[in-house]
């Protein structure tokens, strides 16, 4: 069983759609519960929430004083749980159905403590890019905060009870205090990135990655609370290398001196030093200088480095041997304070990987590929910056997880790690013509999504090569079989000669249709049959809705047939 923990703040509708999607769960309701825990609201929505408890036997609904945090609500929650993992999520999520199914299969199986799922949204994913191309029921030491350091987490109940852990902060539903005080306590930390548990609409809010001045110096507060309280040596040393080394780069070097010690021994430490290449090439530079004692050097690399931000600016795109090669440019916009000349500075971005891949934008992470990428210092913009470029081979029938990408649109995209201070980009590569292909008896376009950038077709859901045709790629035949059309796919390519079944659609009729491929073209061909008229003609050849042509068919009154622009 697992317990969902909810903080309730003056949600209005947000709460009831959190609610429906957890009624539309593959898992009974008699093996999870809510427990929606107020901290704050108005009548309405006590009310509301009384509502939801008296129809619901798997709602629990409790009302904290006013004036009651986030922490207080799910640490409350926590102690009314009566779940073998508790997840706290926020009011304004929606739960995918087989979210907490698969997530409580995968945490039972694995004997997690800690059991990362995955949420999407318009705000950021979850869950670092690194860590989500497979499932991993244990995670190695470095990049246990980097997972743990998202929104949905499942904790084993009893681990939390057995060690007193519960949430120290009250900002929000990411306590990365509480995480690592989690982490200097088990190393069964999983990540199942196979299916999304939620998809979060309020993520930028109920889950901050940049802190203010004032909540910084309370999180180094915290810490050092933390370490107060954790007085095994070993479990202090993980501690410190998960909390400190991961986090000093993106919230801040502390201002009191006495915590620098801290901050040194930690990065020095045999863990945090394993950190280094996920964090390129921004915290490892500042790793290098505190490790050697340069604390005012980092202070001035980390203000330097404020600000960057990537951009793709253009691709290209052709397919070789059933793959597309992509070759994508772009910049990297940097401060003026940040000289680019420096050679250390130059040859840490020299060594940053910059990662290709797809993605499915709603529901699935960044499937990454070998990427070769190359840098140089842009001397000639207005604008300090660097220039790279990076080459891959996407292979559509091995992209996803070692095998073929499912029906439907995929985004191309380029990952940019450690470049930002809050989050690495996820960049949409421009839309670059390519012809489609046929793969493996199934269509692949690539085509430009709503906002012109590229995209698999995958299955043909789309136009993928089917449409803006024109009269001159047909030809209607009289056999003694009947009425034979063929039309001529000039965007369409198979690297051997390779046959799909579809249909062609005349008006509201199907027939059944053979597209034939090869290096030299592709051609469909039907019979065609009717009472007169005017027949729009449409294609299907995958699980997509049938794609207008451009065509239309005139049947007279004689019984002759004509191919006309639609």
């Amino acid at each position: 069983m697992i317990s969902l923990i909810v903080p309730v703040k003056d949600p209005g509708d947000a709460i009831n759609r959190l609610v429906d999607s957890a009624d539309e769960q593959t898992l009974p309701a008699a093996a999870f519960e809510l427990v929606l825990v107020d901290h704050g609201s108005d009548r309405p929505t006590l009310d509301r929430l009384e509502h939801l408890r008296r129809r619901r036997p798997n709602v629990t609904v409790a009302v904290l004083p006013a004036g009651s945090t986030v922490a207080d609500a799910v640490n409350h929650g926590i102690d009314l749980a009566a779940g073998t993992f508790v997840l706290p999520v926020g009011q304004g999520e929606l739960l995918f159905p087989a979210g907490l199914e698969k997530l409580t299969a995968f945490a039972a199986e694995h004997g997690c403590d800690l059991a990362v799922g995955r949420g999407v949204g318009p705000a950021r994913p979850s869950i670092d890019q690194t860590l989500t191309t497979a499932d991993a029921p244990r995670l190695a030491p470095h990049l246990r905060l980097a997972a743990t350091s998202h929104p949905f987490v499942a904790y084993r109940r009893e681990f939390l009870n057995q060690h007193g852990l519960r949430y120290r902060t009250g900002r929000a539903l990411l306590d990365r205090t509480f995480h690592a005080e989690c982490l200097a306590h088990t190393a069964a930390v999983g990540v199942f990135a196979g299916y999304p548990l939620a998809r979060g609409h309020g993520l930028a809010e109920a889950y901050p990655i940049r802190d203010s001045e004032s909540s910084r110096a309370q999180w180094w507060e915290d810490v050092q609370g933390a370490l107060d309280r954790t007085a095994d040596a070993g479990a202090r040393a993980v501690f410190l290398a998960a909390e400190v080394a991961a986090a000093v780069v993106w919230l801040g070097l502390p201002a009191d001196t006495r915590l620098r010690p801290m901050v040194q021994d930690a990065v020095r430490c045999e863990v945090a030093a394993e950190l280094d290449p996920l964090l390129a090439p921004v915290p490892r530079l500042v790793a290098d200088d505190l490790r050697e004692g340069r604390w005012d050097e980092a202070a001035r690399v980390l203000a330097g480095f404020t600000g960057l931000r990537a951009v793709a600016e253009s691709s290209a795109a052709h397919w070789t041997d059933g793959a597309l090669q992509v070759e994508l440019t772009g910049r990297i916009e940097t401060p003026a304070s940040l000289d680019l000349r420096n050679l250390t500075y130059q040859r840490m971005f020299a060594e940053t990987k910059i990662i290709l891949g797809v993605r499915n934008r709603l529901t699935a992470p960044l499937h990454c590929v070998p990427t070769e990428s190359f840098w140089s210092v842009d001397t000639e913009a207005d604008r300090p910056g660097l220039r790279f470029t990076a080459r891959a081979r996407l292979d559509p029938d091995r992209i996803h997880h070692g095998g073929p990408l499912p029906g439907g649109t995929w985004q191309v995209a380029c990952y940019v790690p450690g470049l930002s201070l809050d989050t690495a980009p996820v960049l949409p590569v421009p839309l670059a013509g390519t012809p489609t292909t046929i793969l493996d008896h199934r269509l692949i376009a690539v085509v430009g999504g709503t906002d012109e950038t590229l995209h698999f077709d995958v299955g043909g859901t789309t136009s993928s090569g089917l449409s803006g045709l024109r009269p001159e790629h047909t030809e209607l035949i009289e056999t003694p079989a009947g009425s034979r059309l063929t039309i001529t796919l000039p965007d369409v390519r198979a690297d051997r000669q390779t046959v799909l079944q579809g249909a062609i659609r005349f008006g509201r009729l199907s027939f059944p249709a053979r597209l034939s491929g090869g290096p030299d073209g592709s051609r469909v061909e039907c019979f065609a049959s009717g009472l007169s008229g005017d027949y729009p003609i449409s294609m299907t050849f995958g699980d997509g809705r049938p794609t207008p042509t451009g065509l239309t068919l005139r049947i007279e009154h004689a019984g002759a047939m004509i191919i006309l622009p639609a």
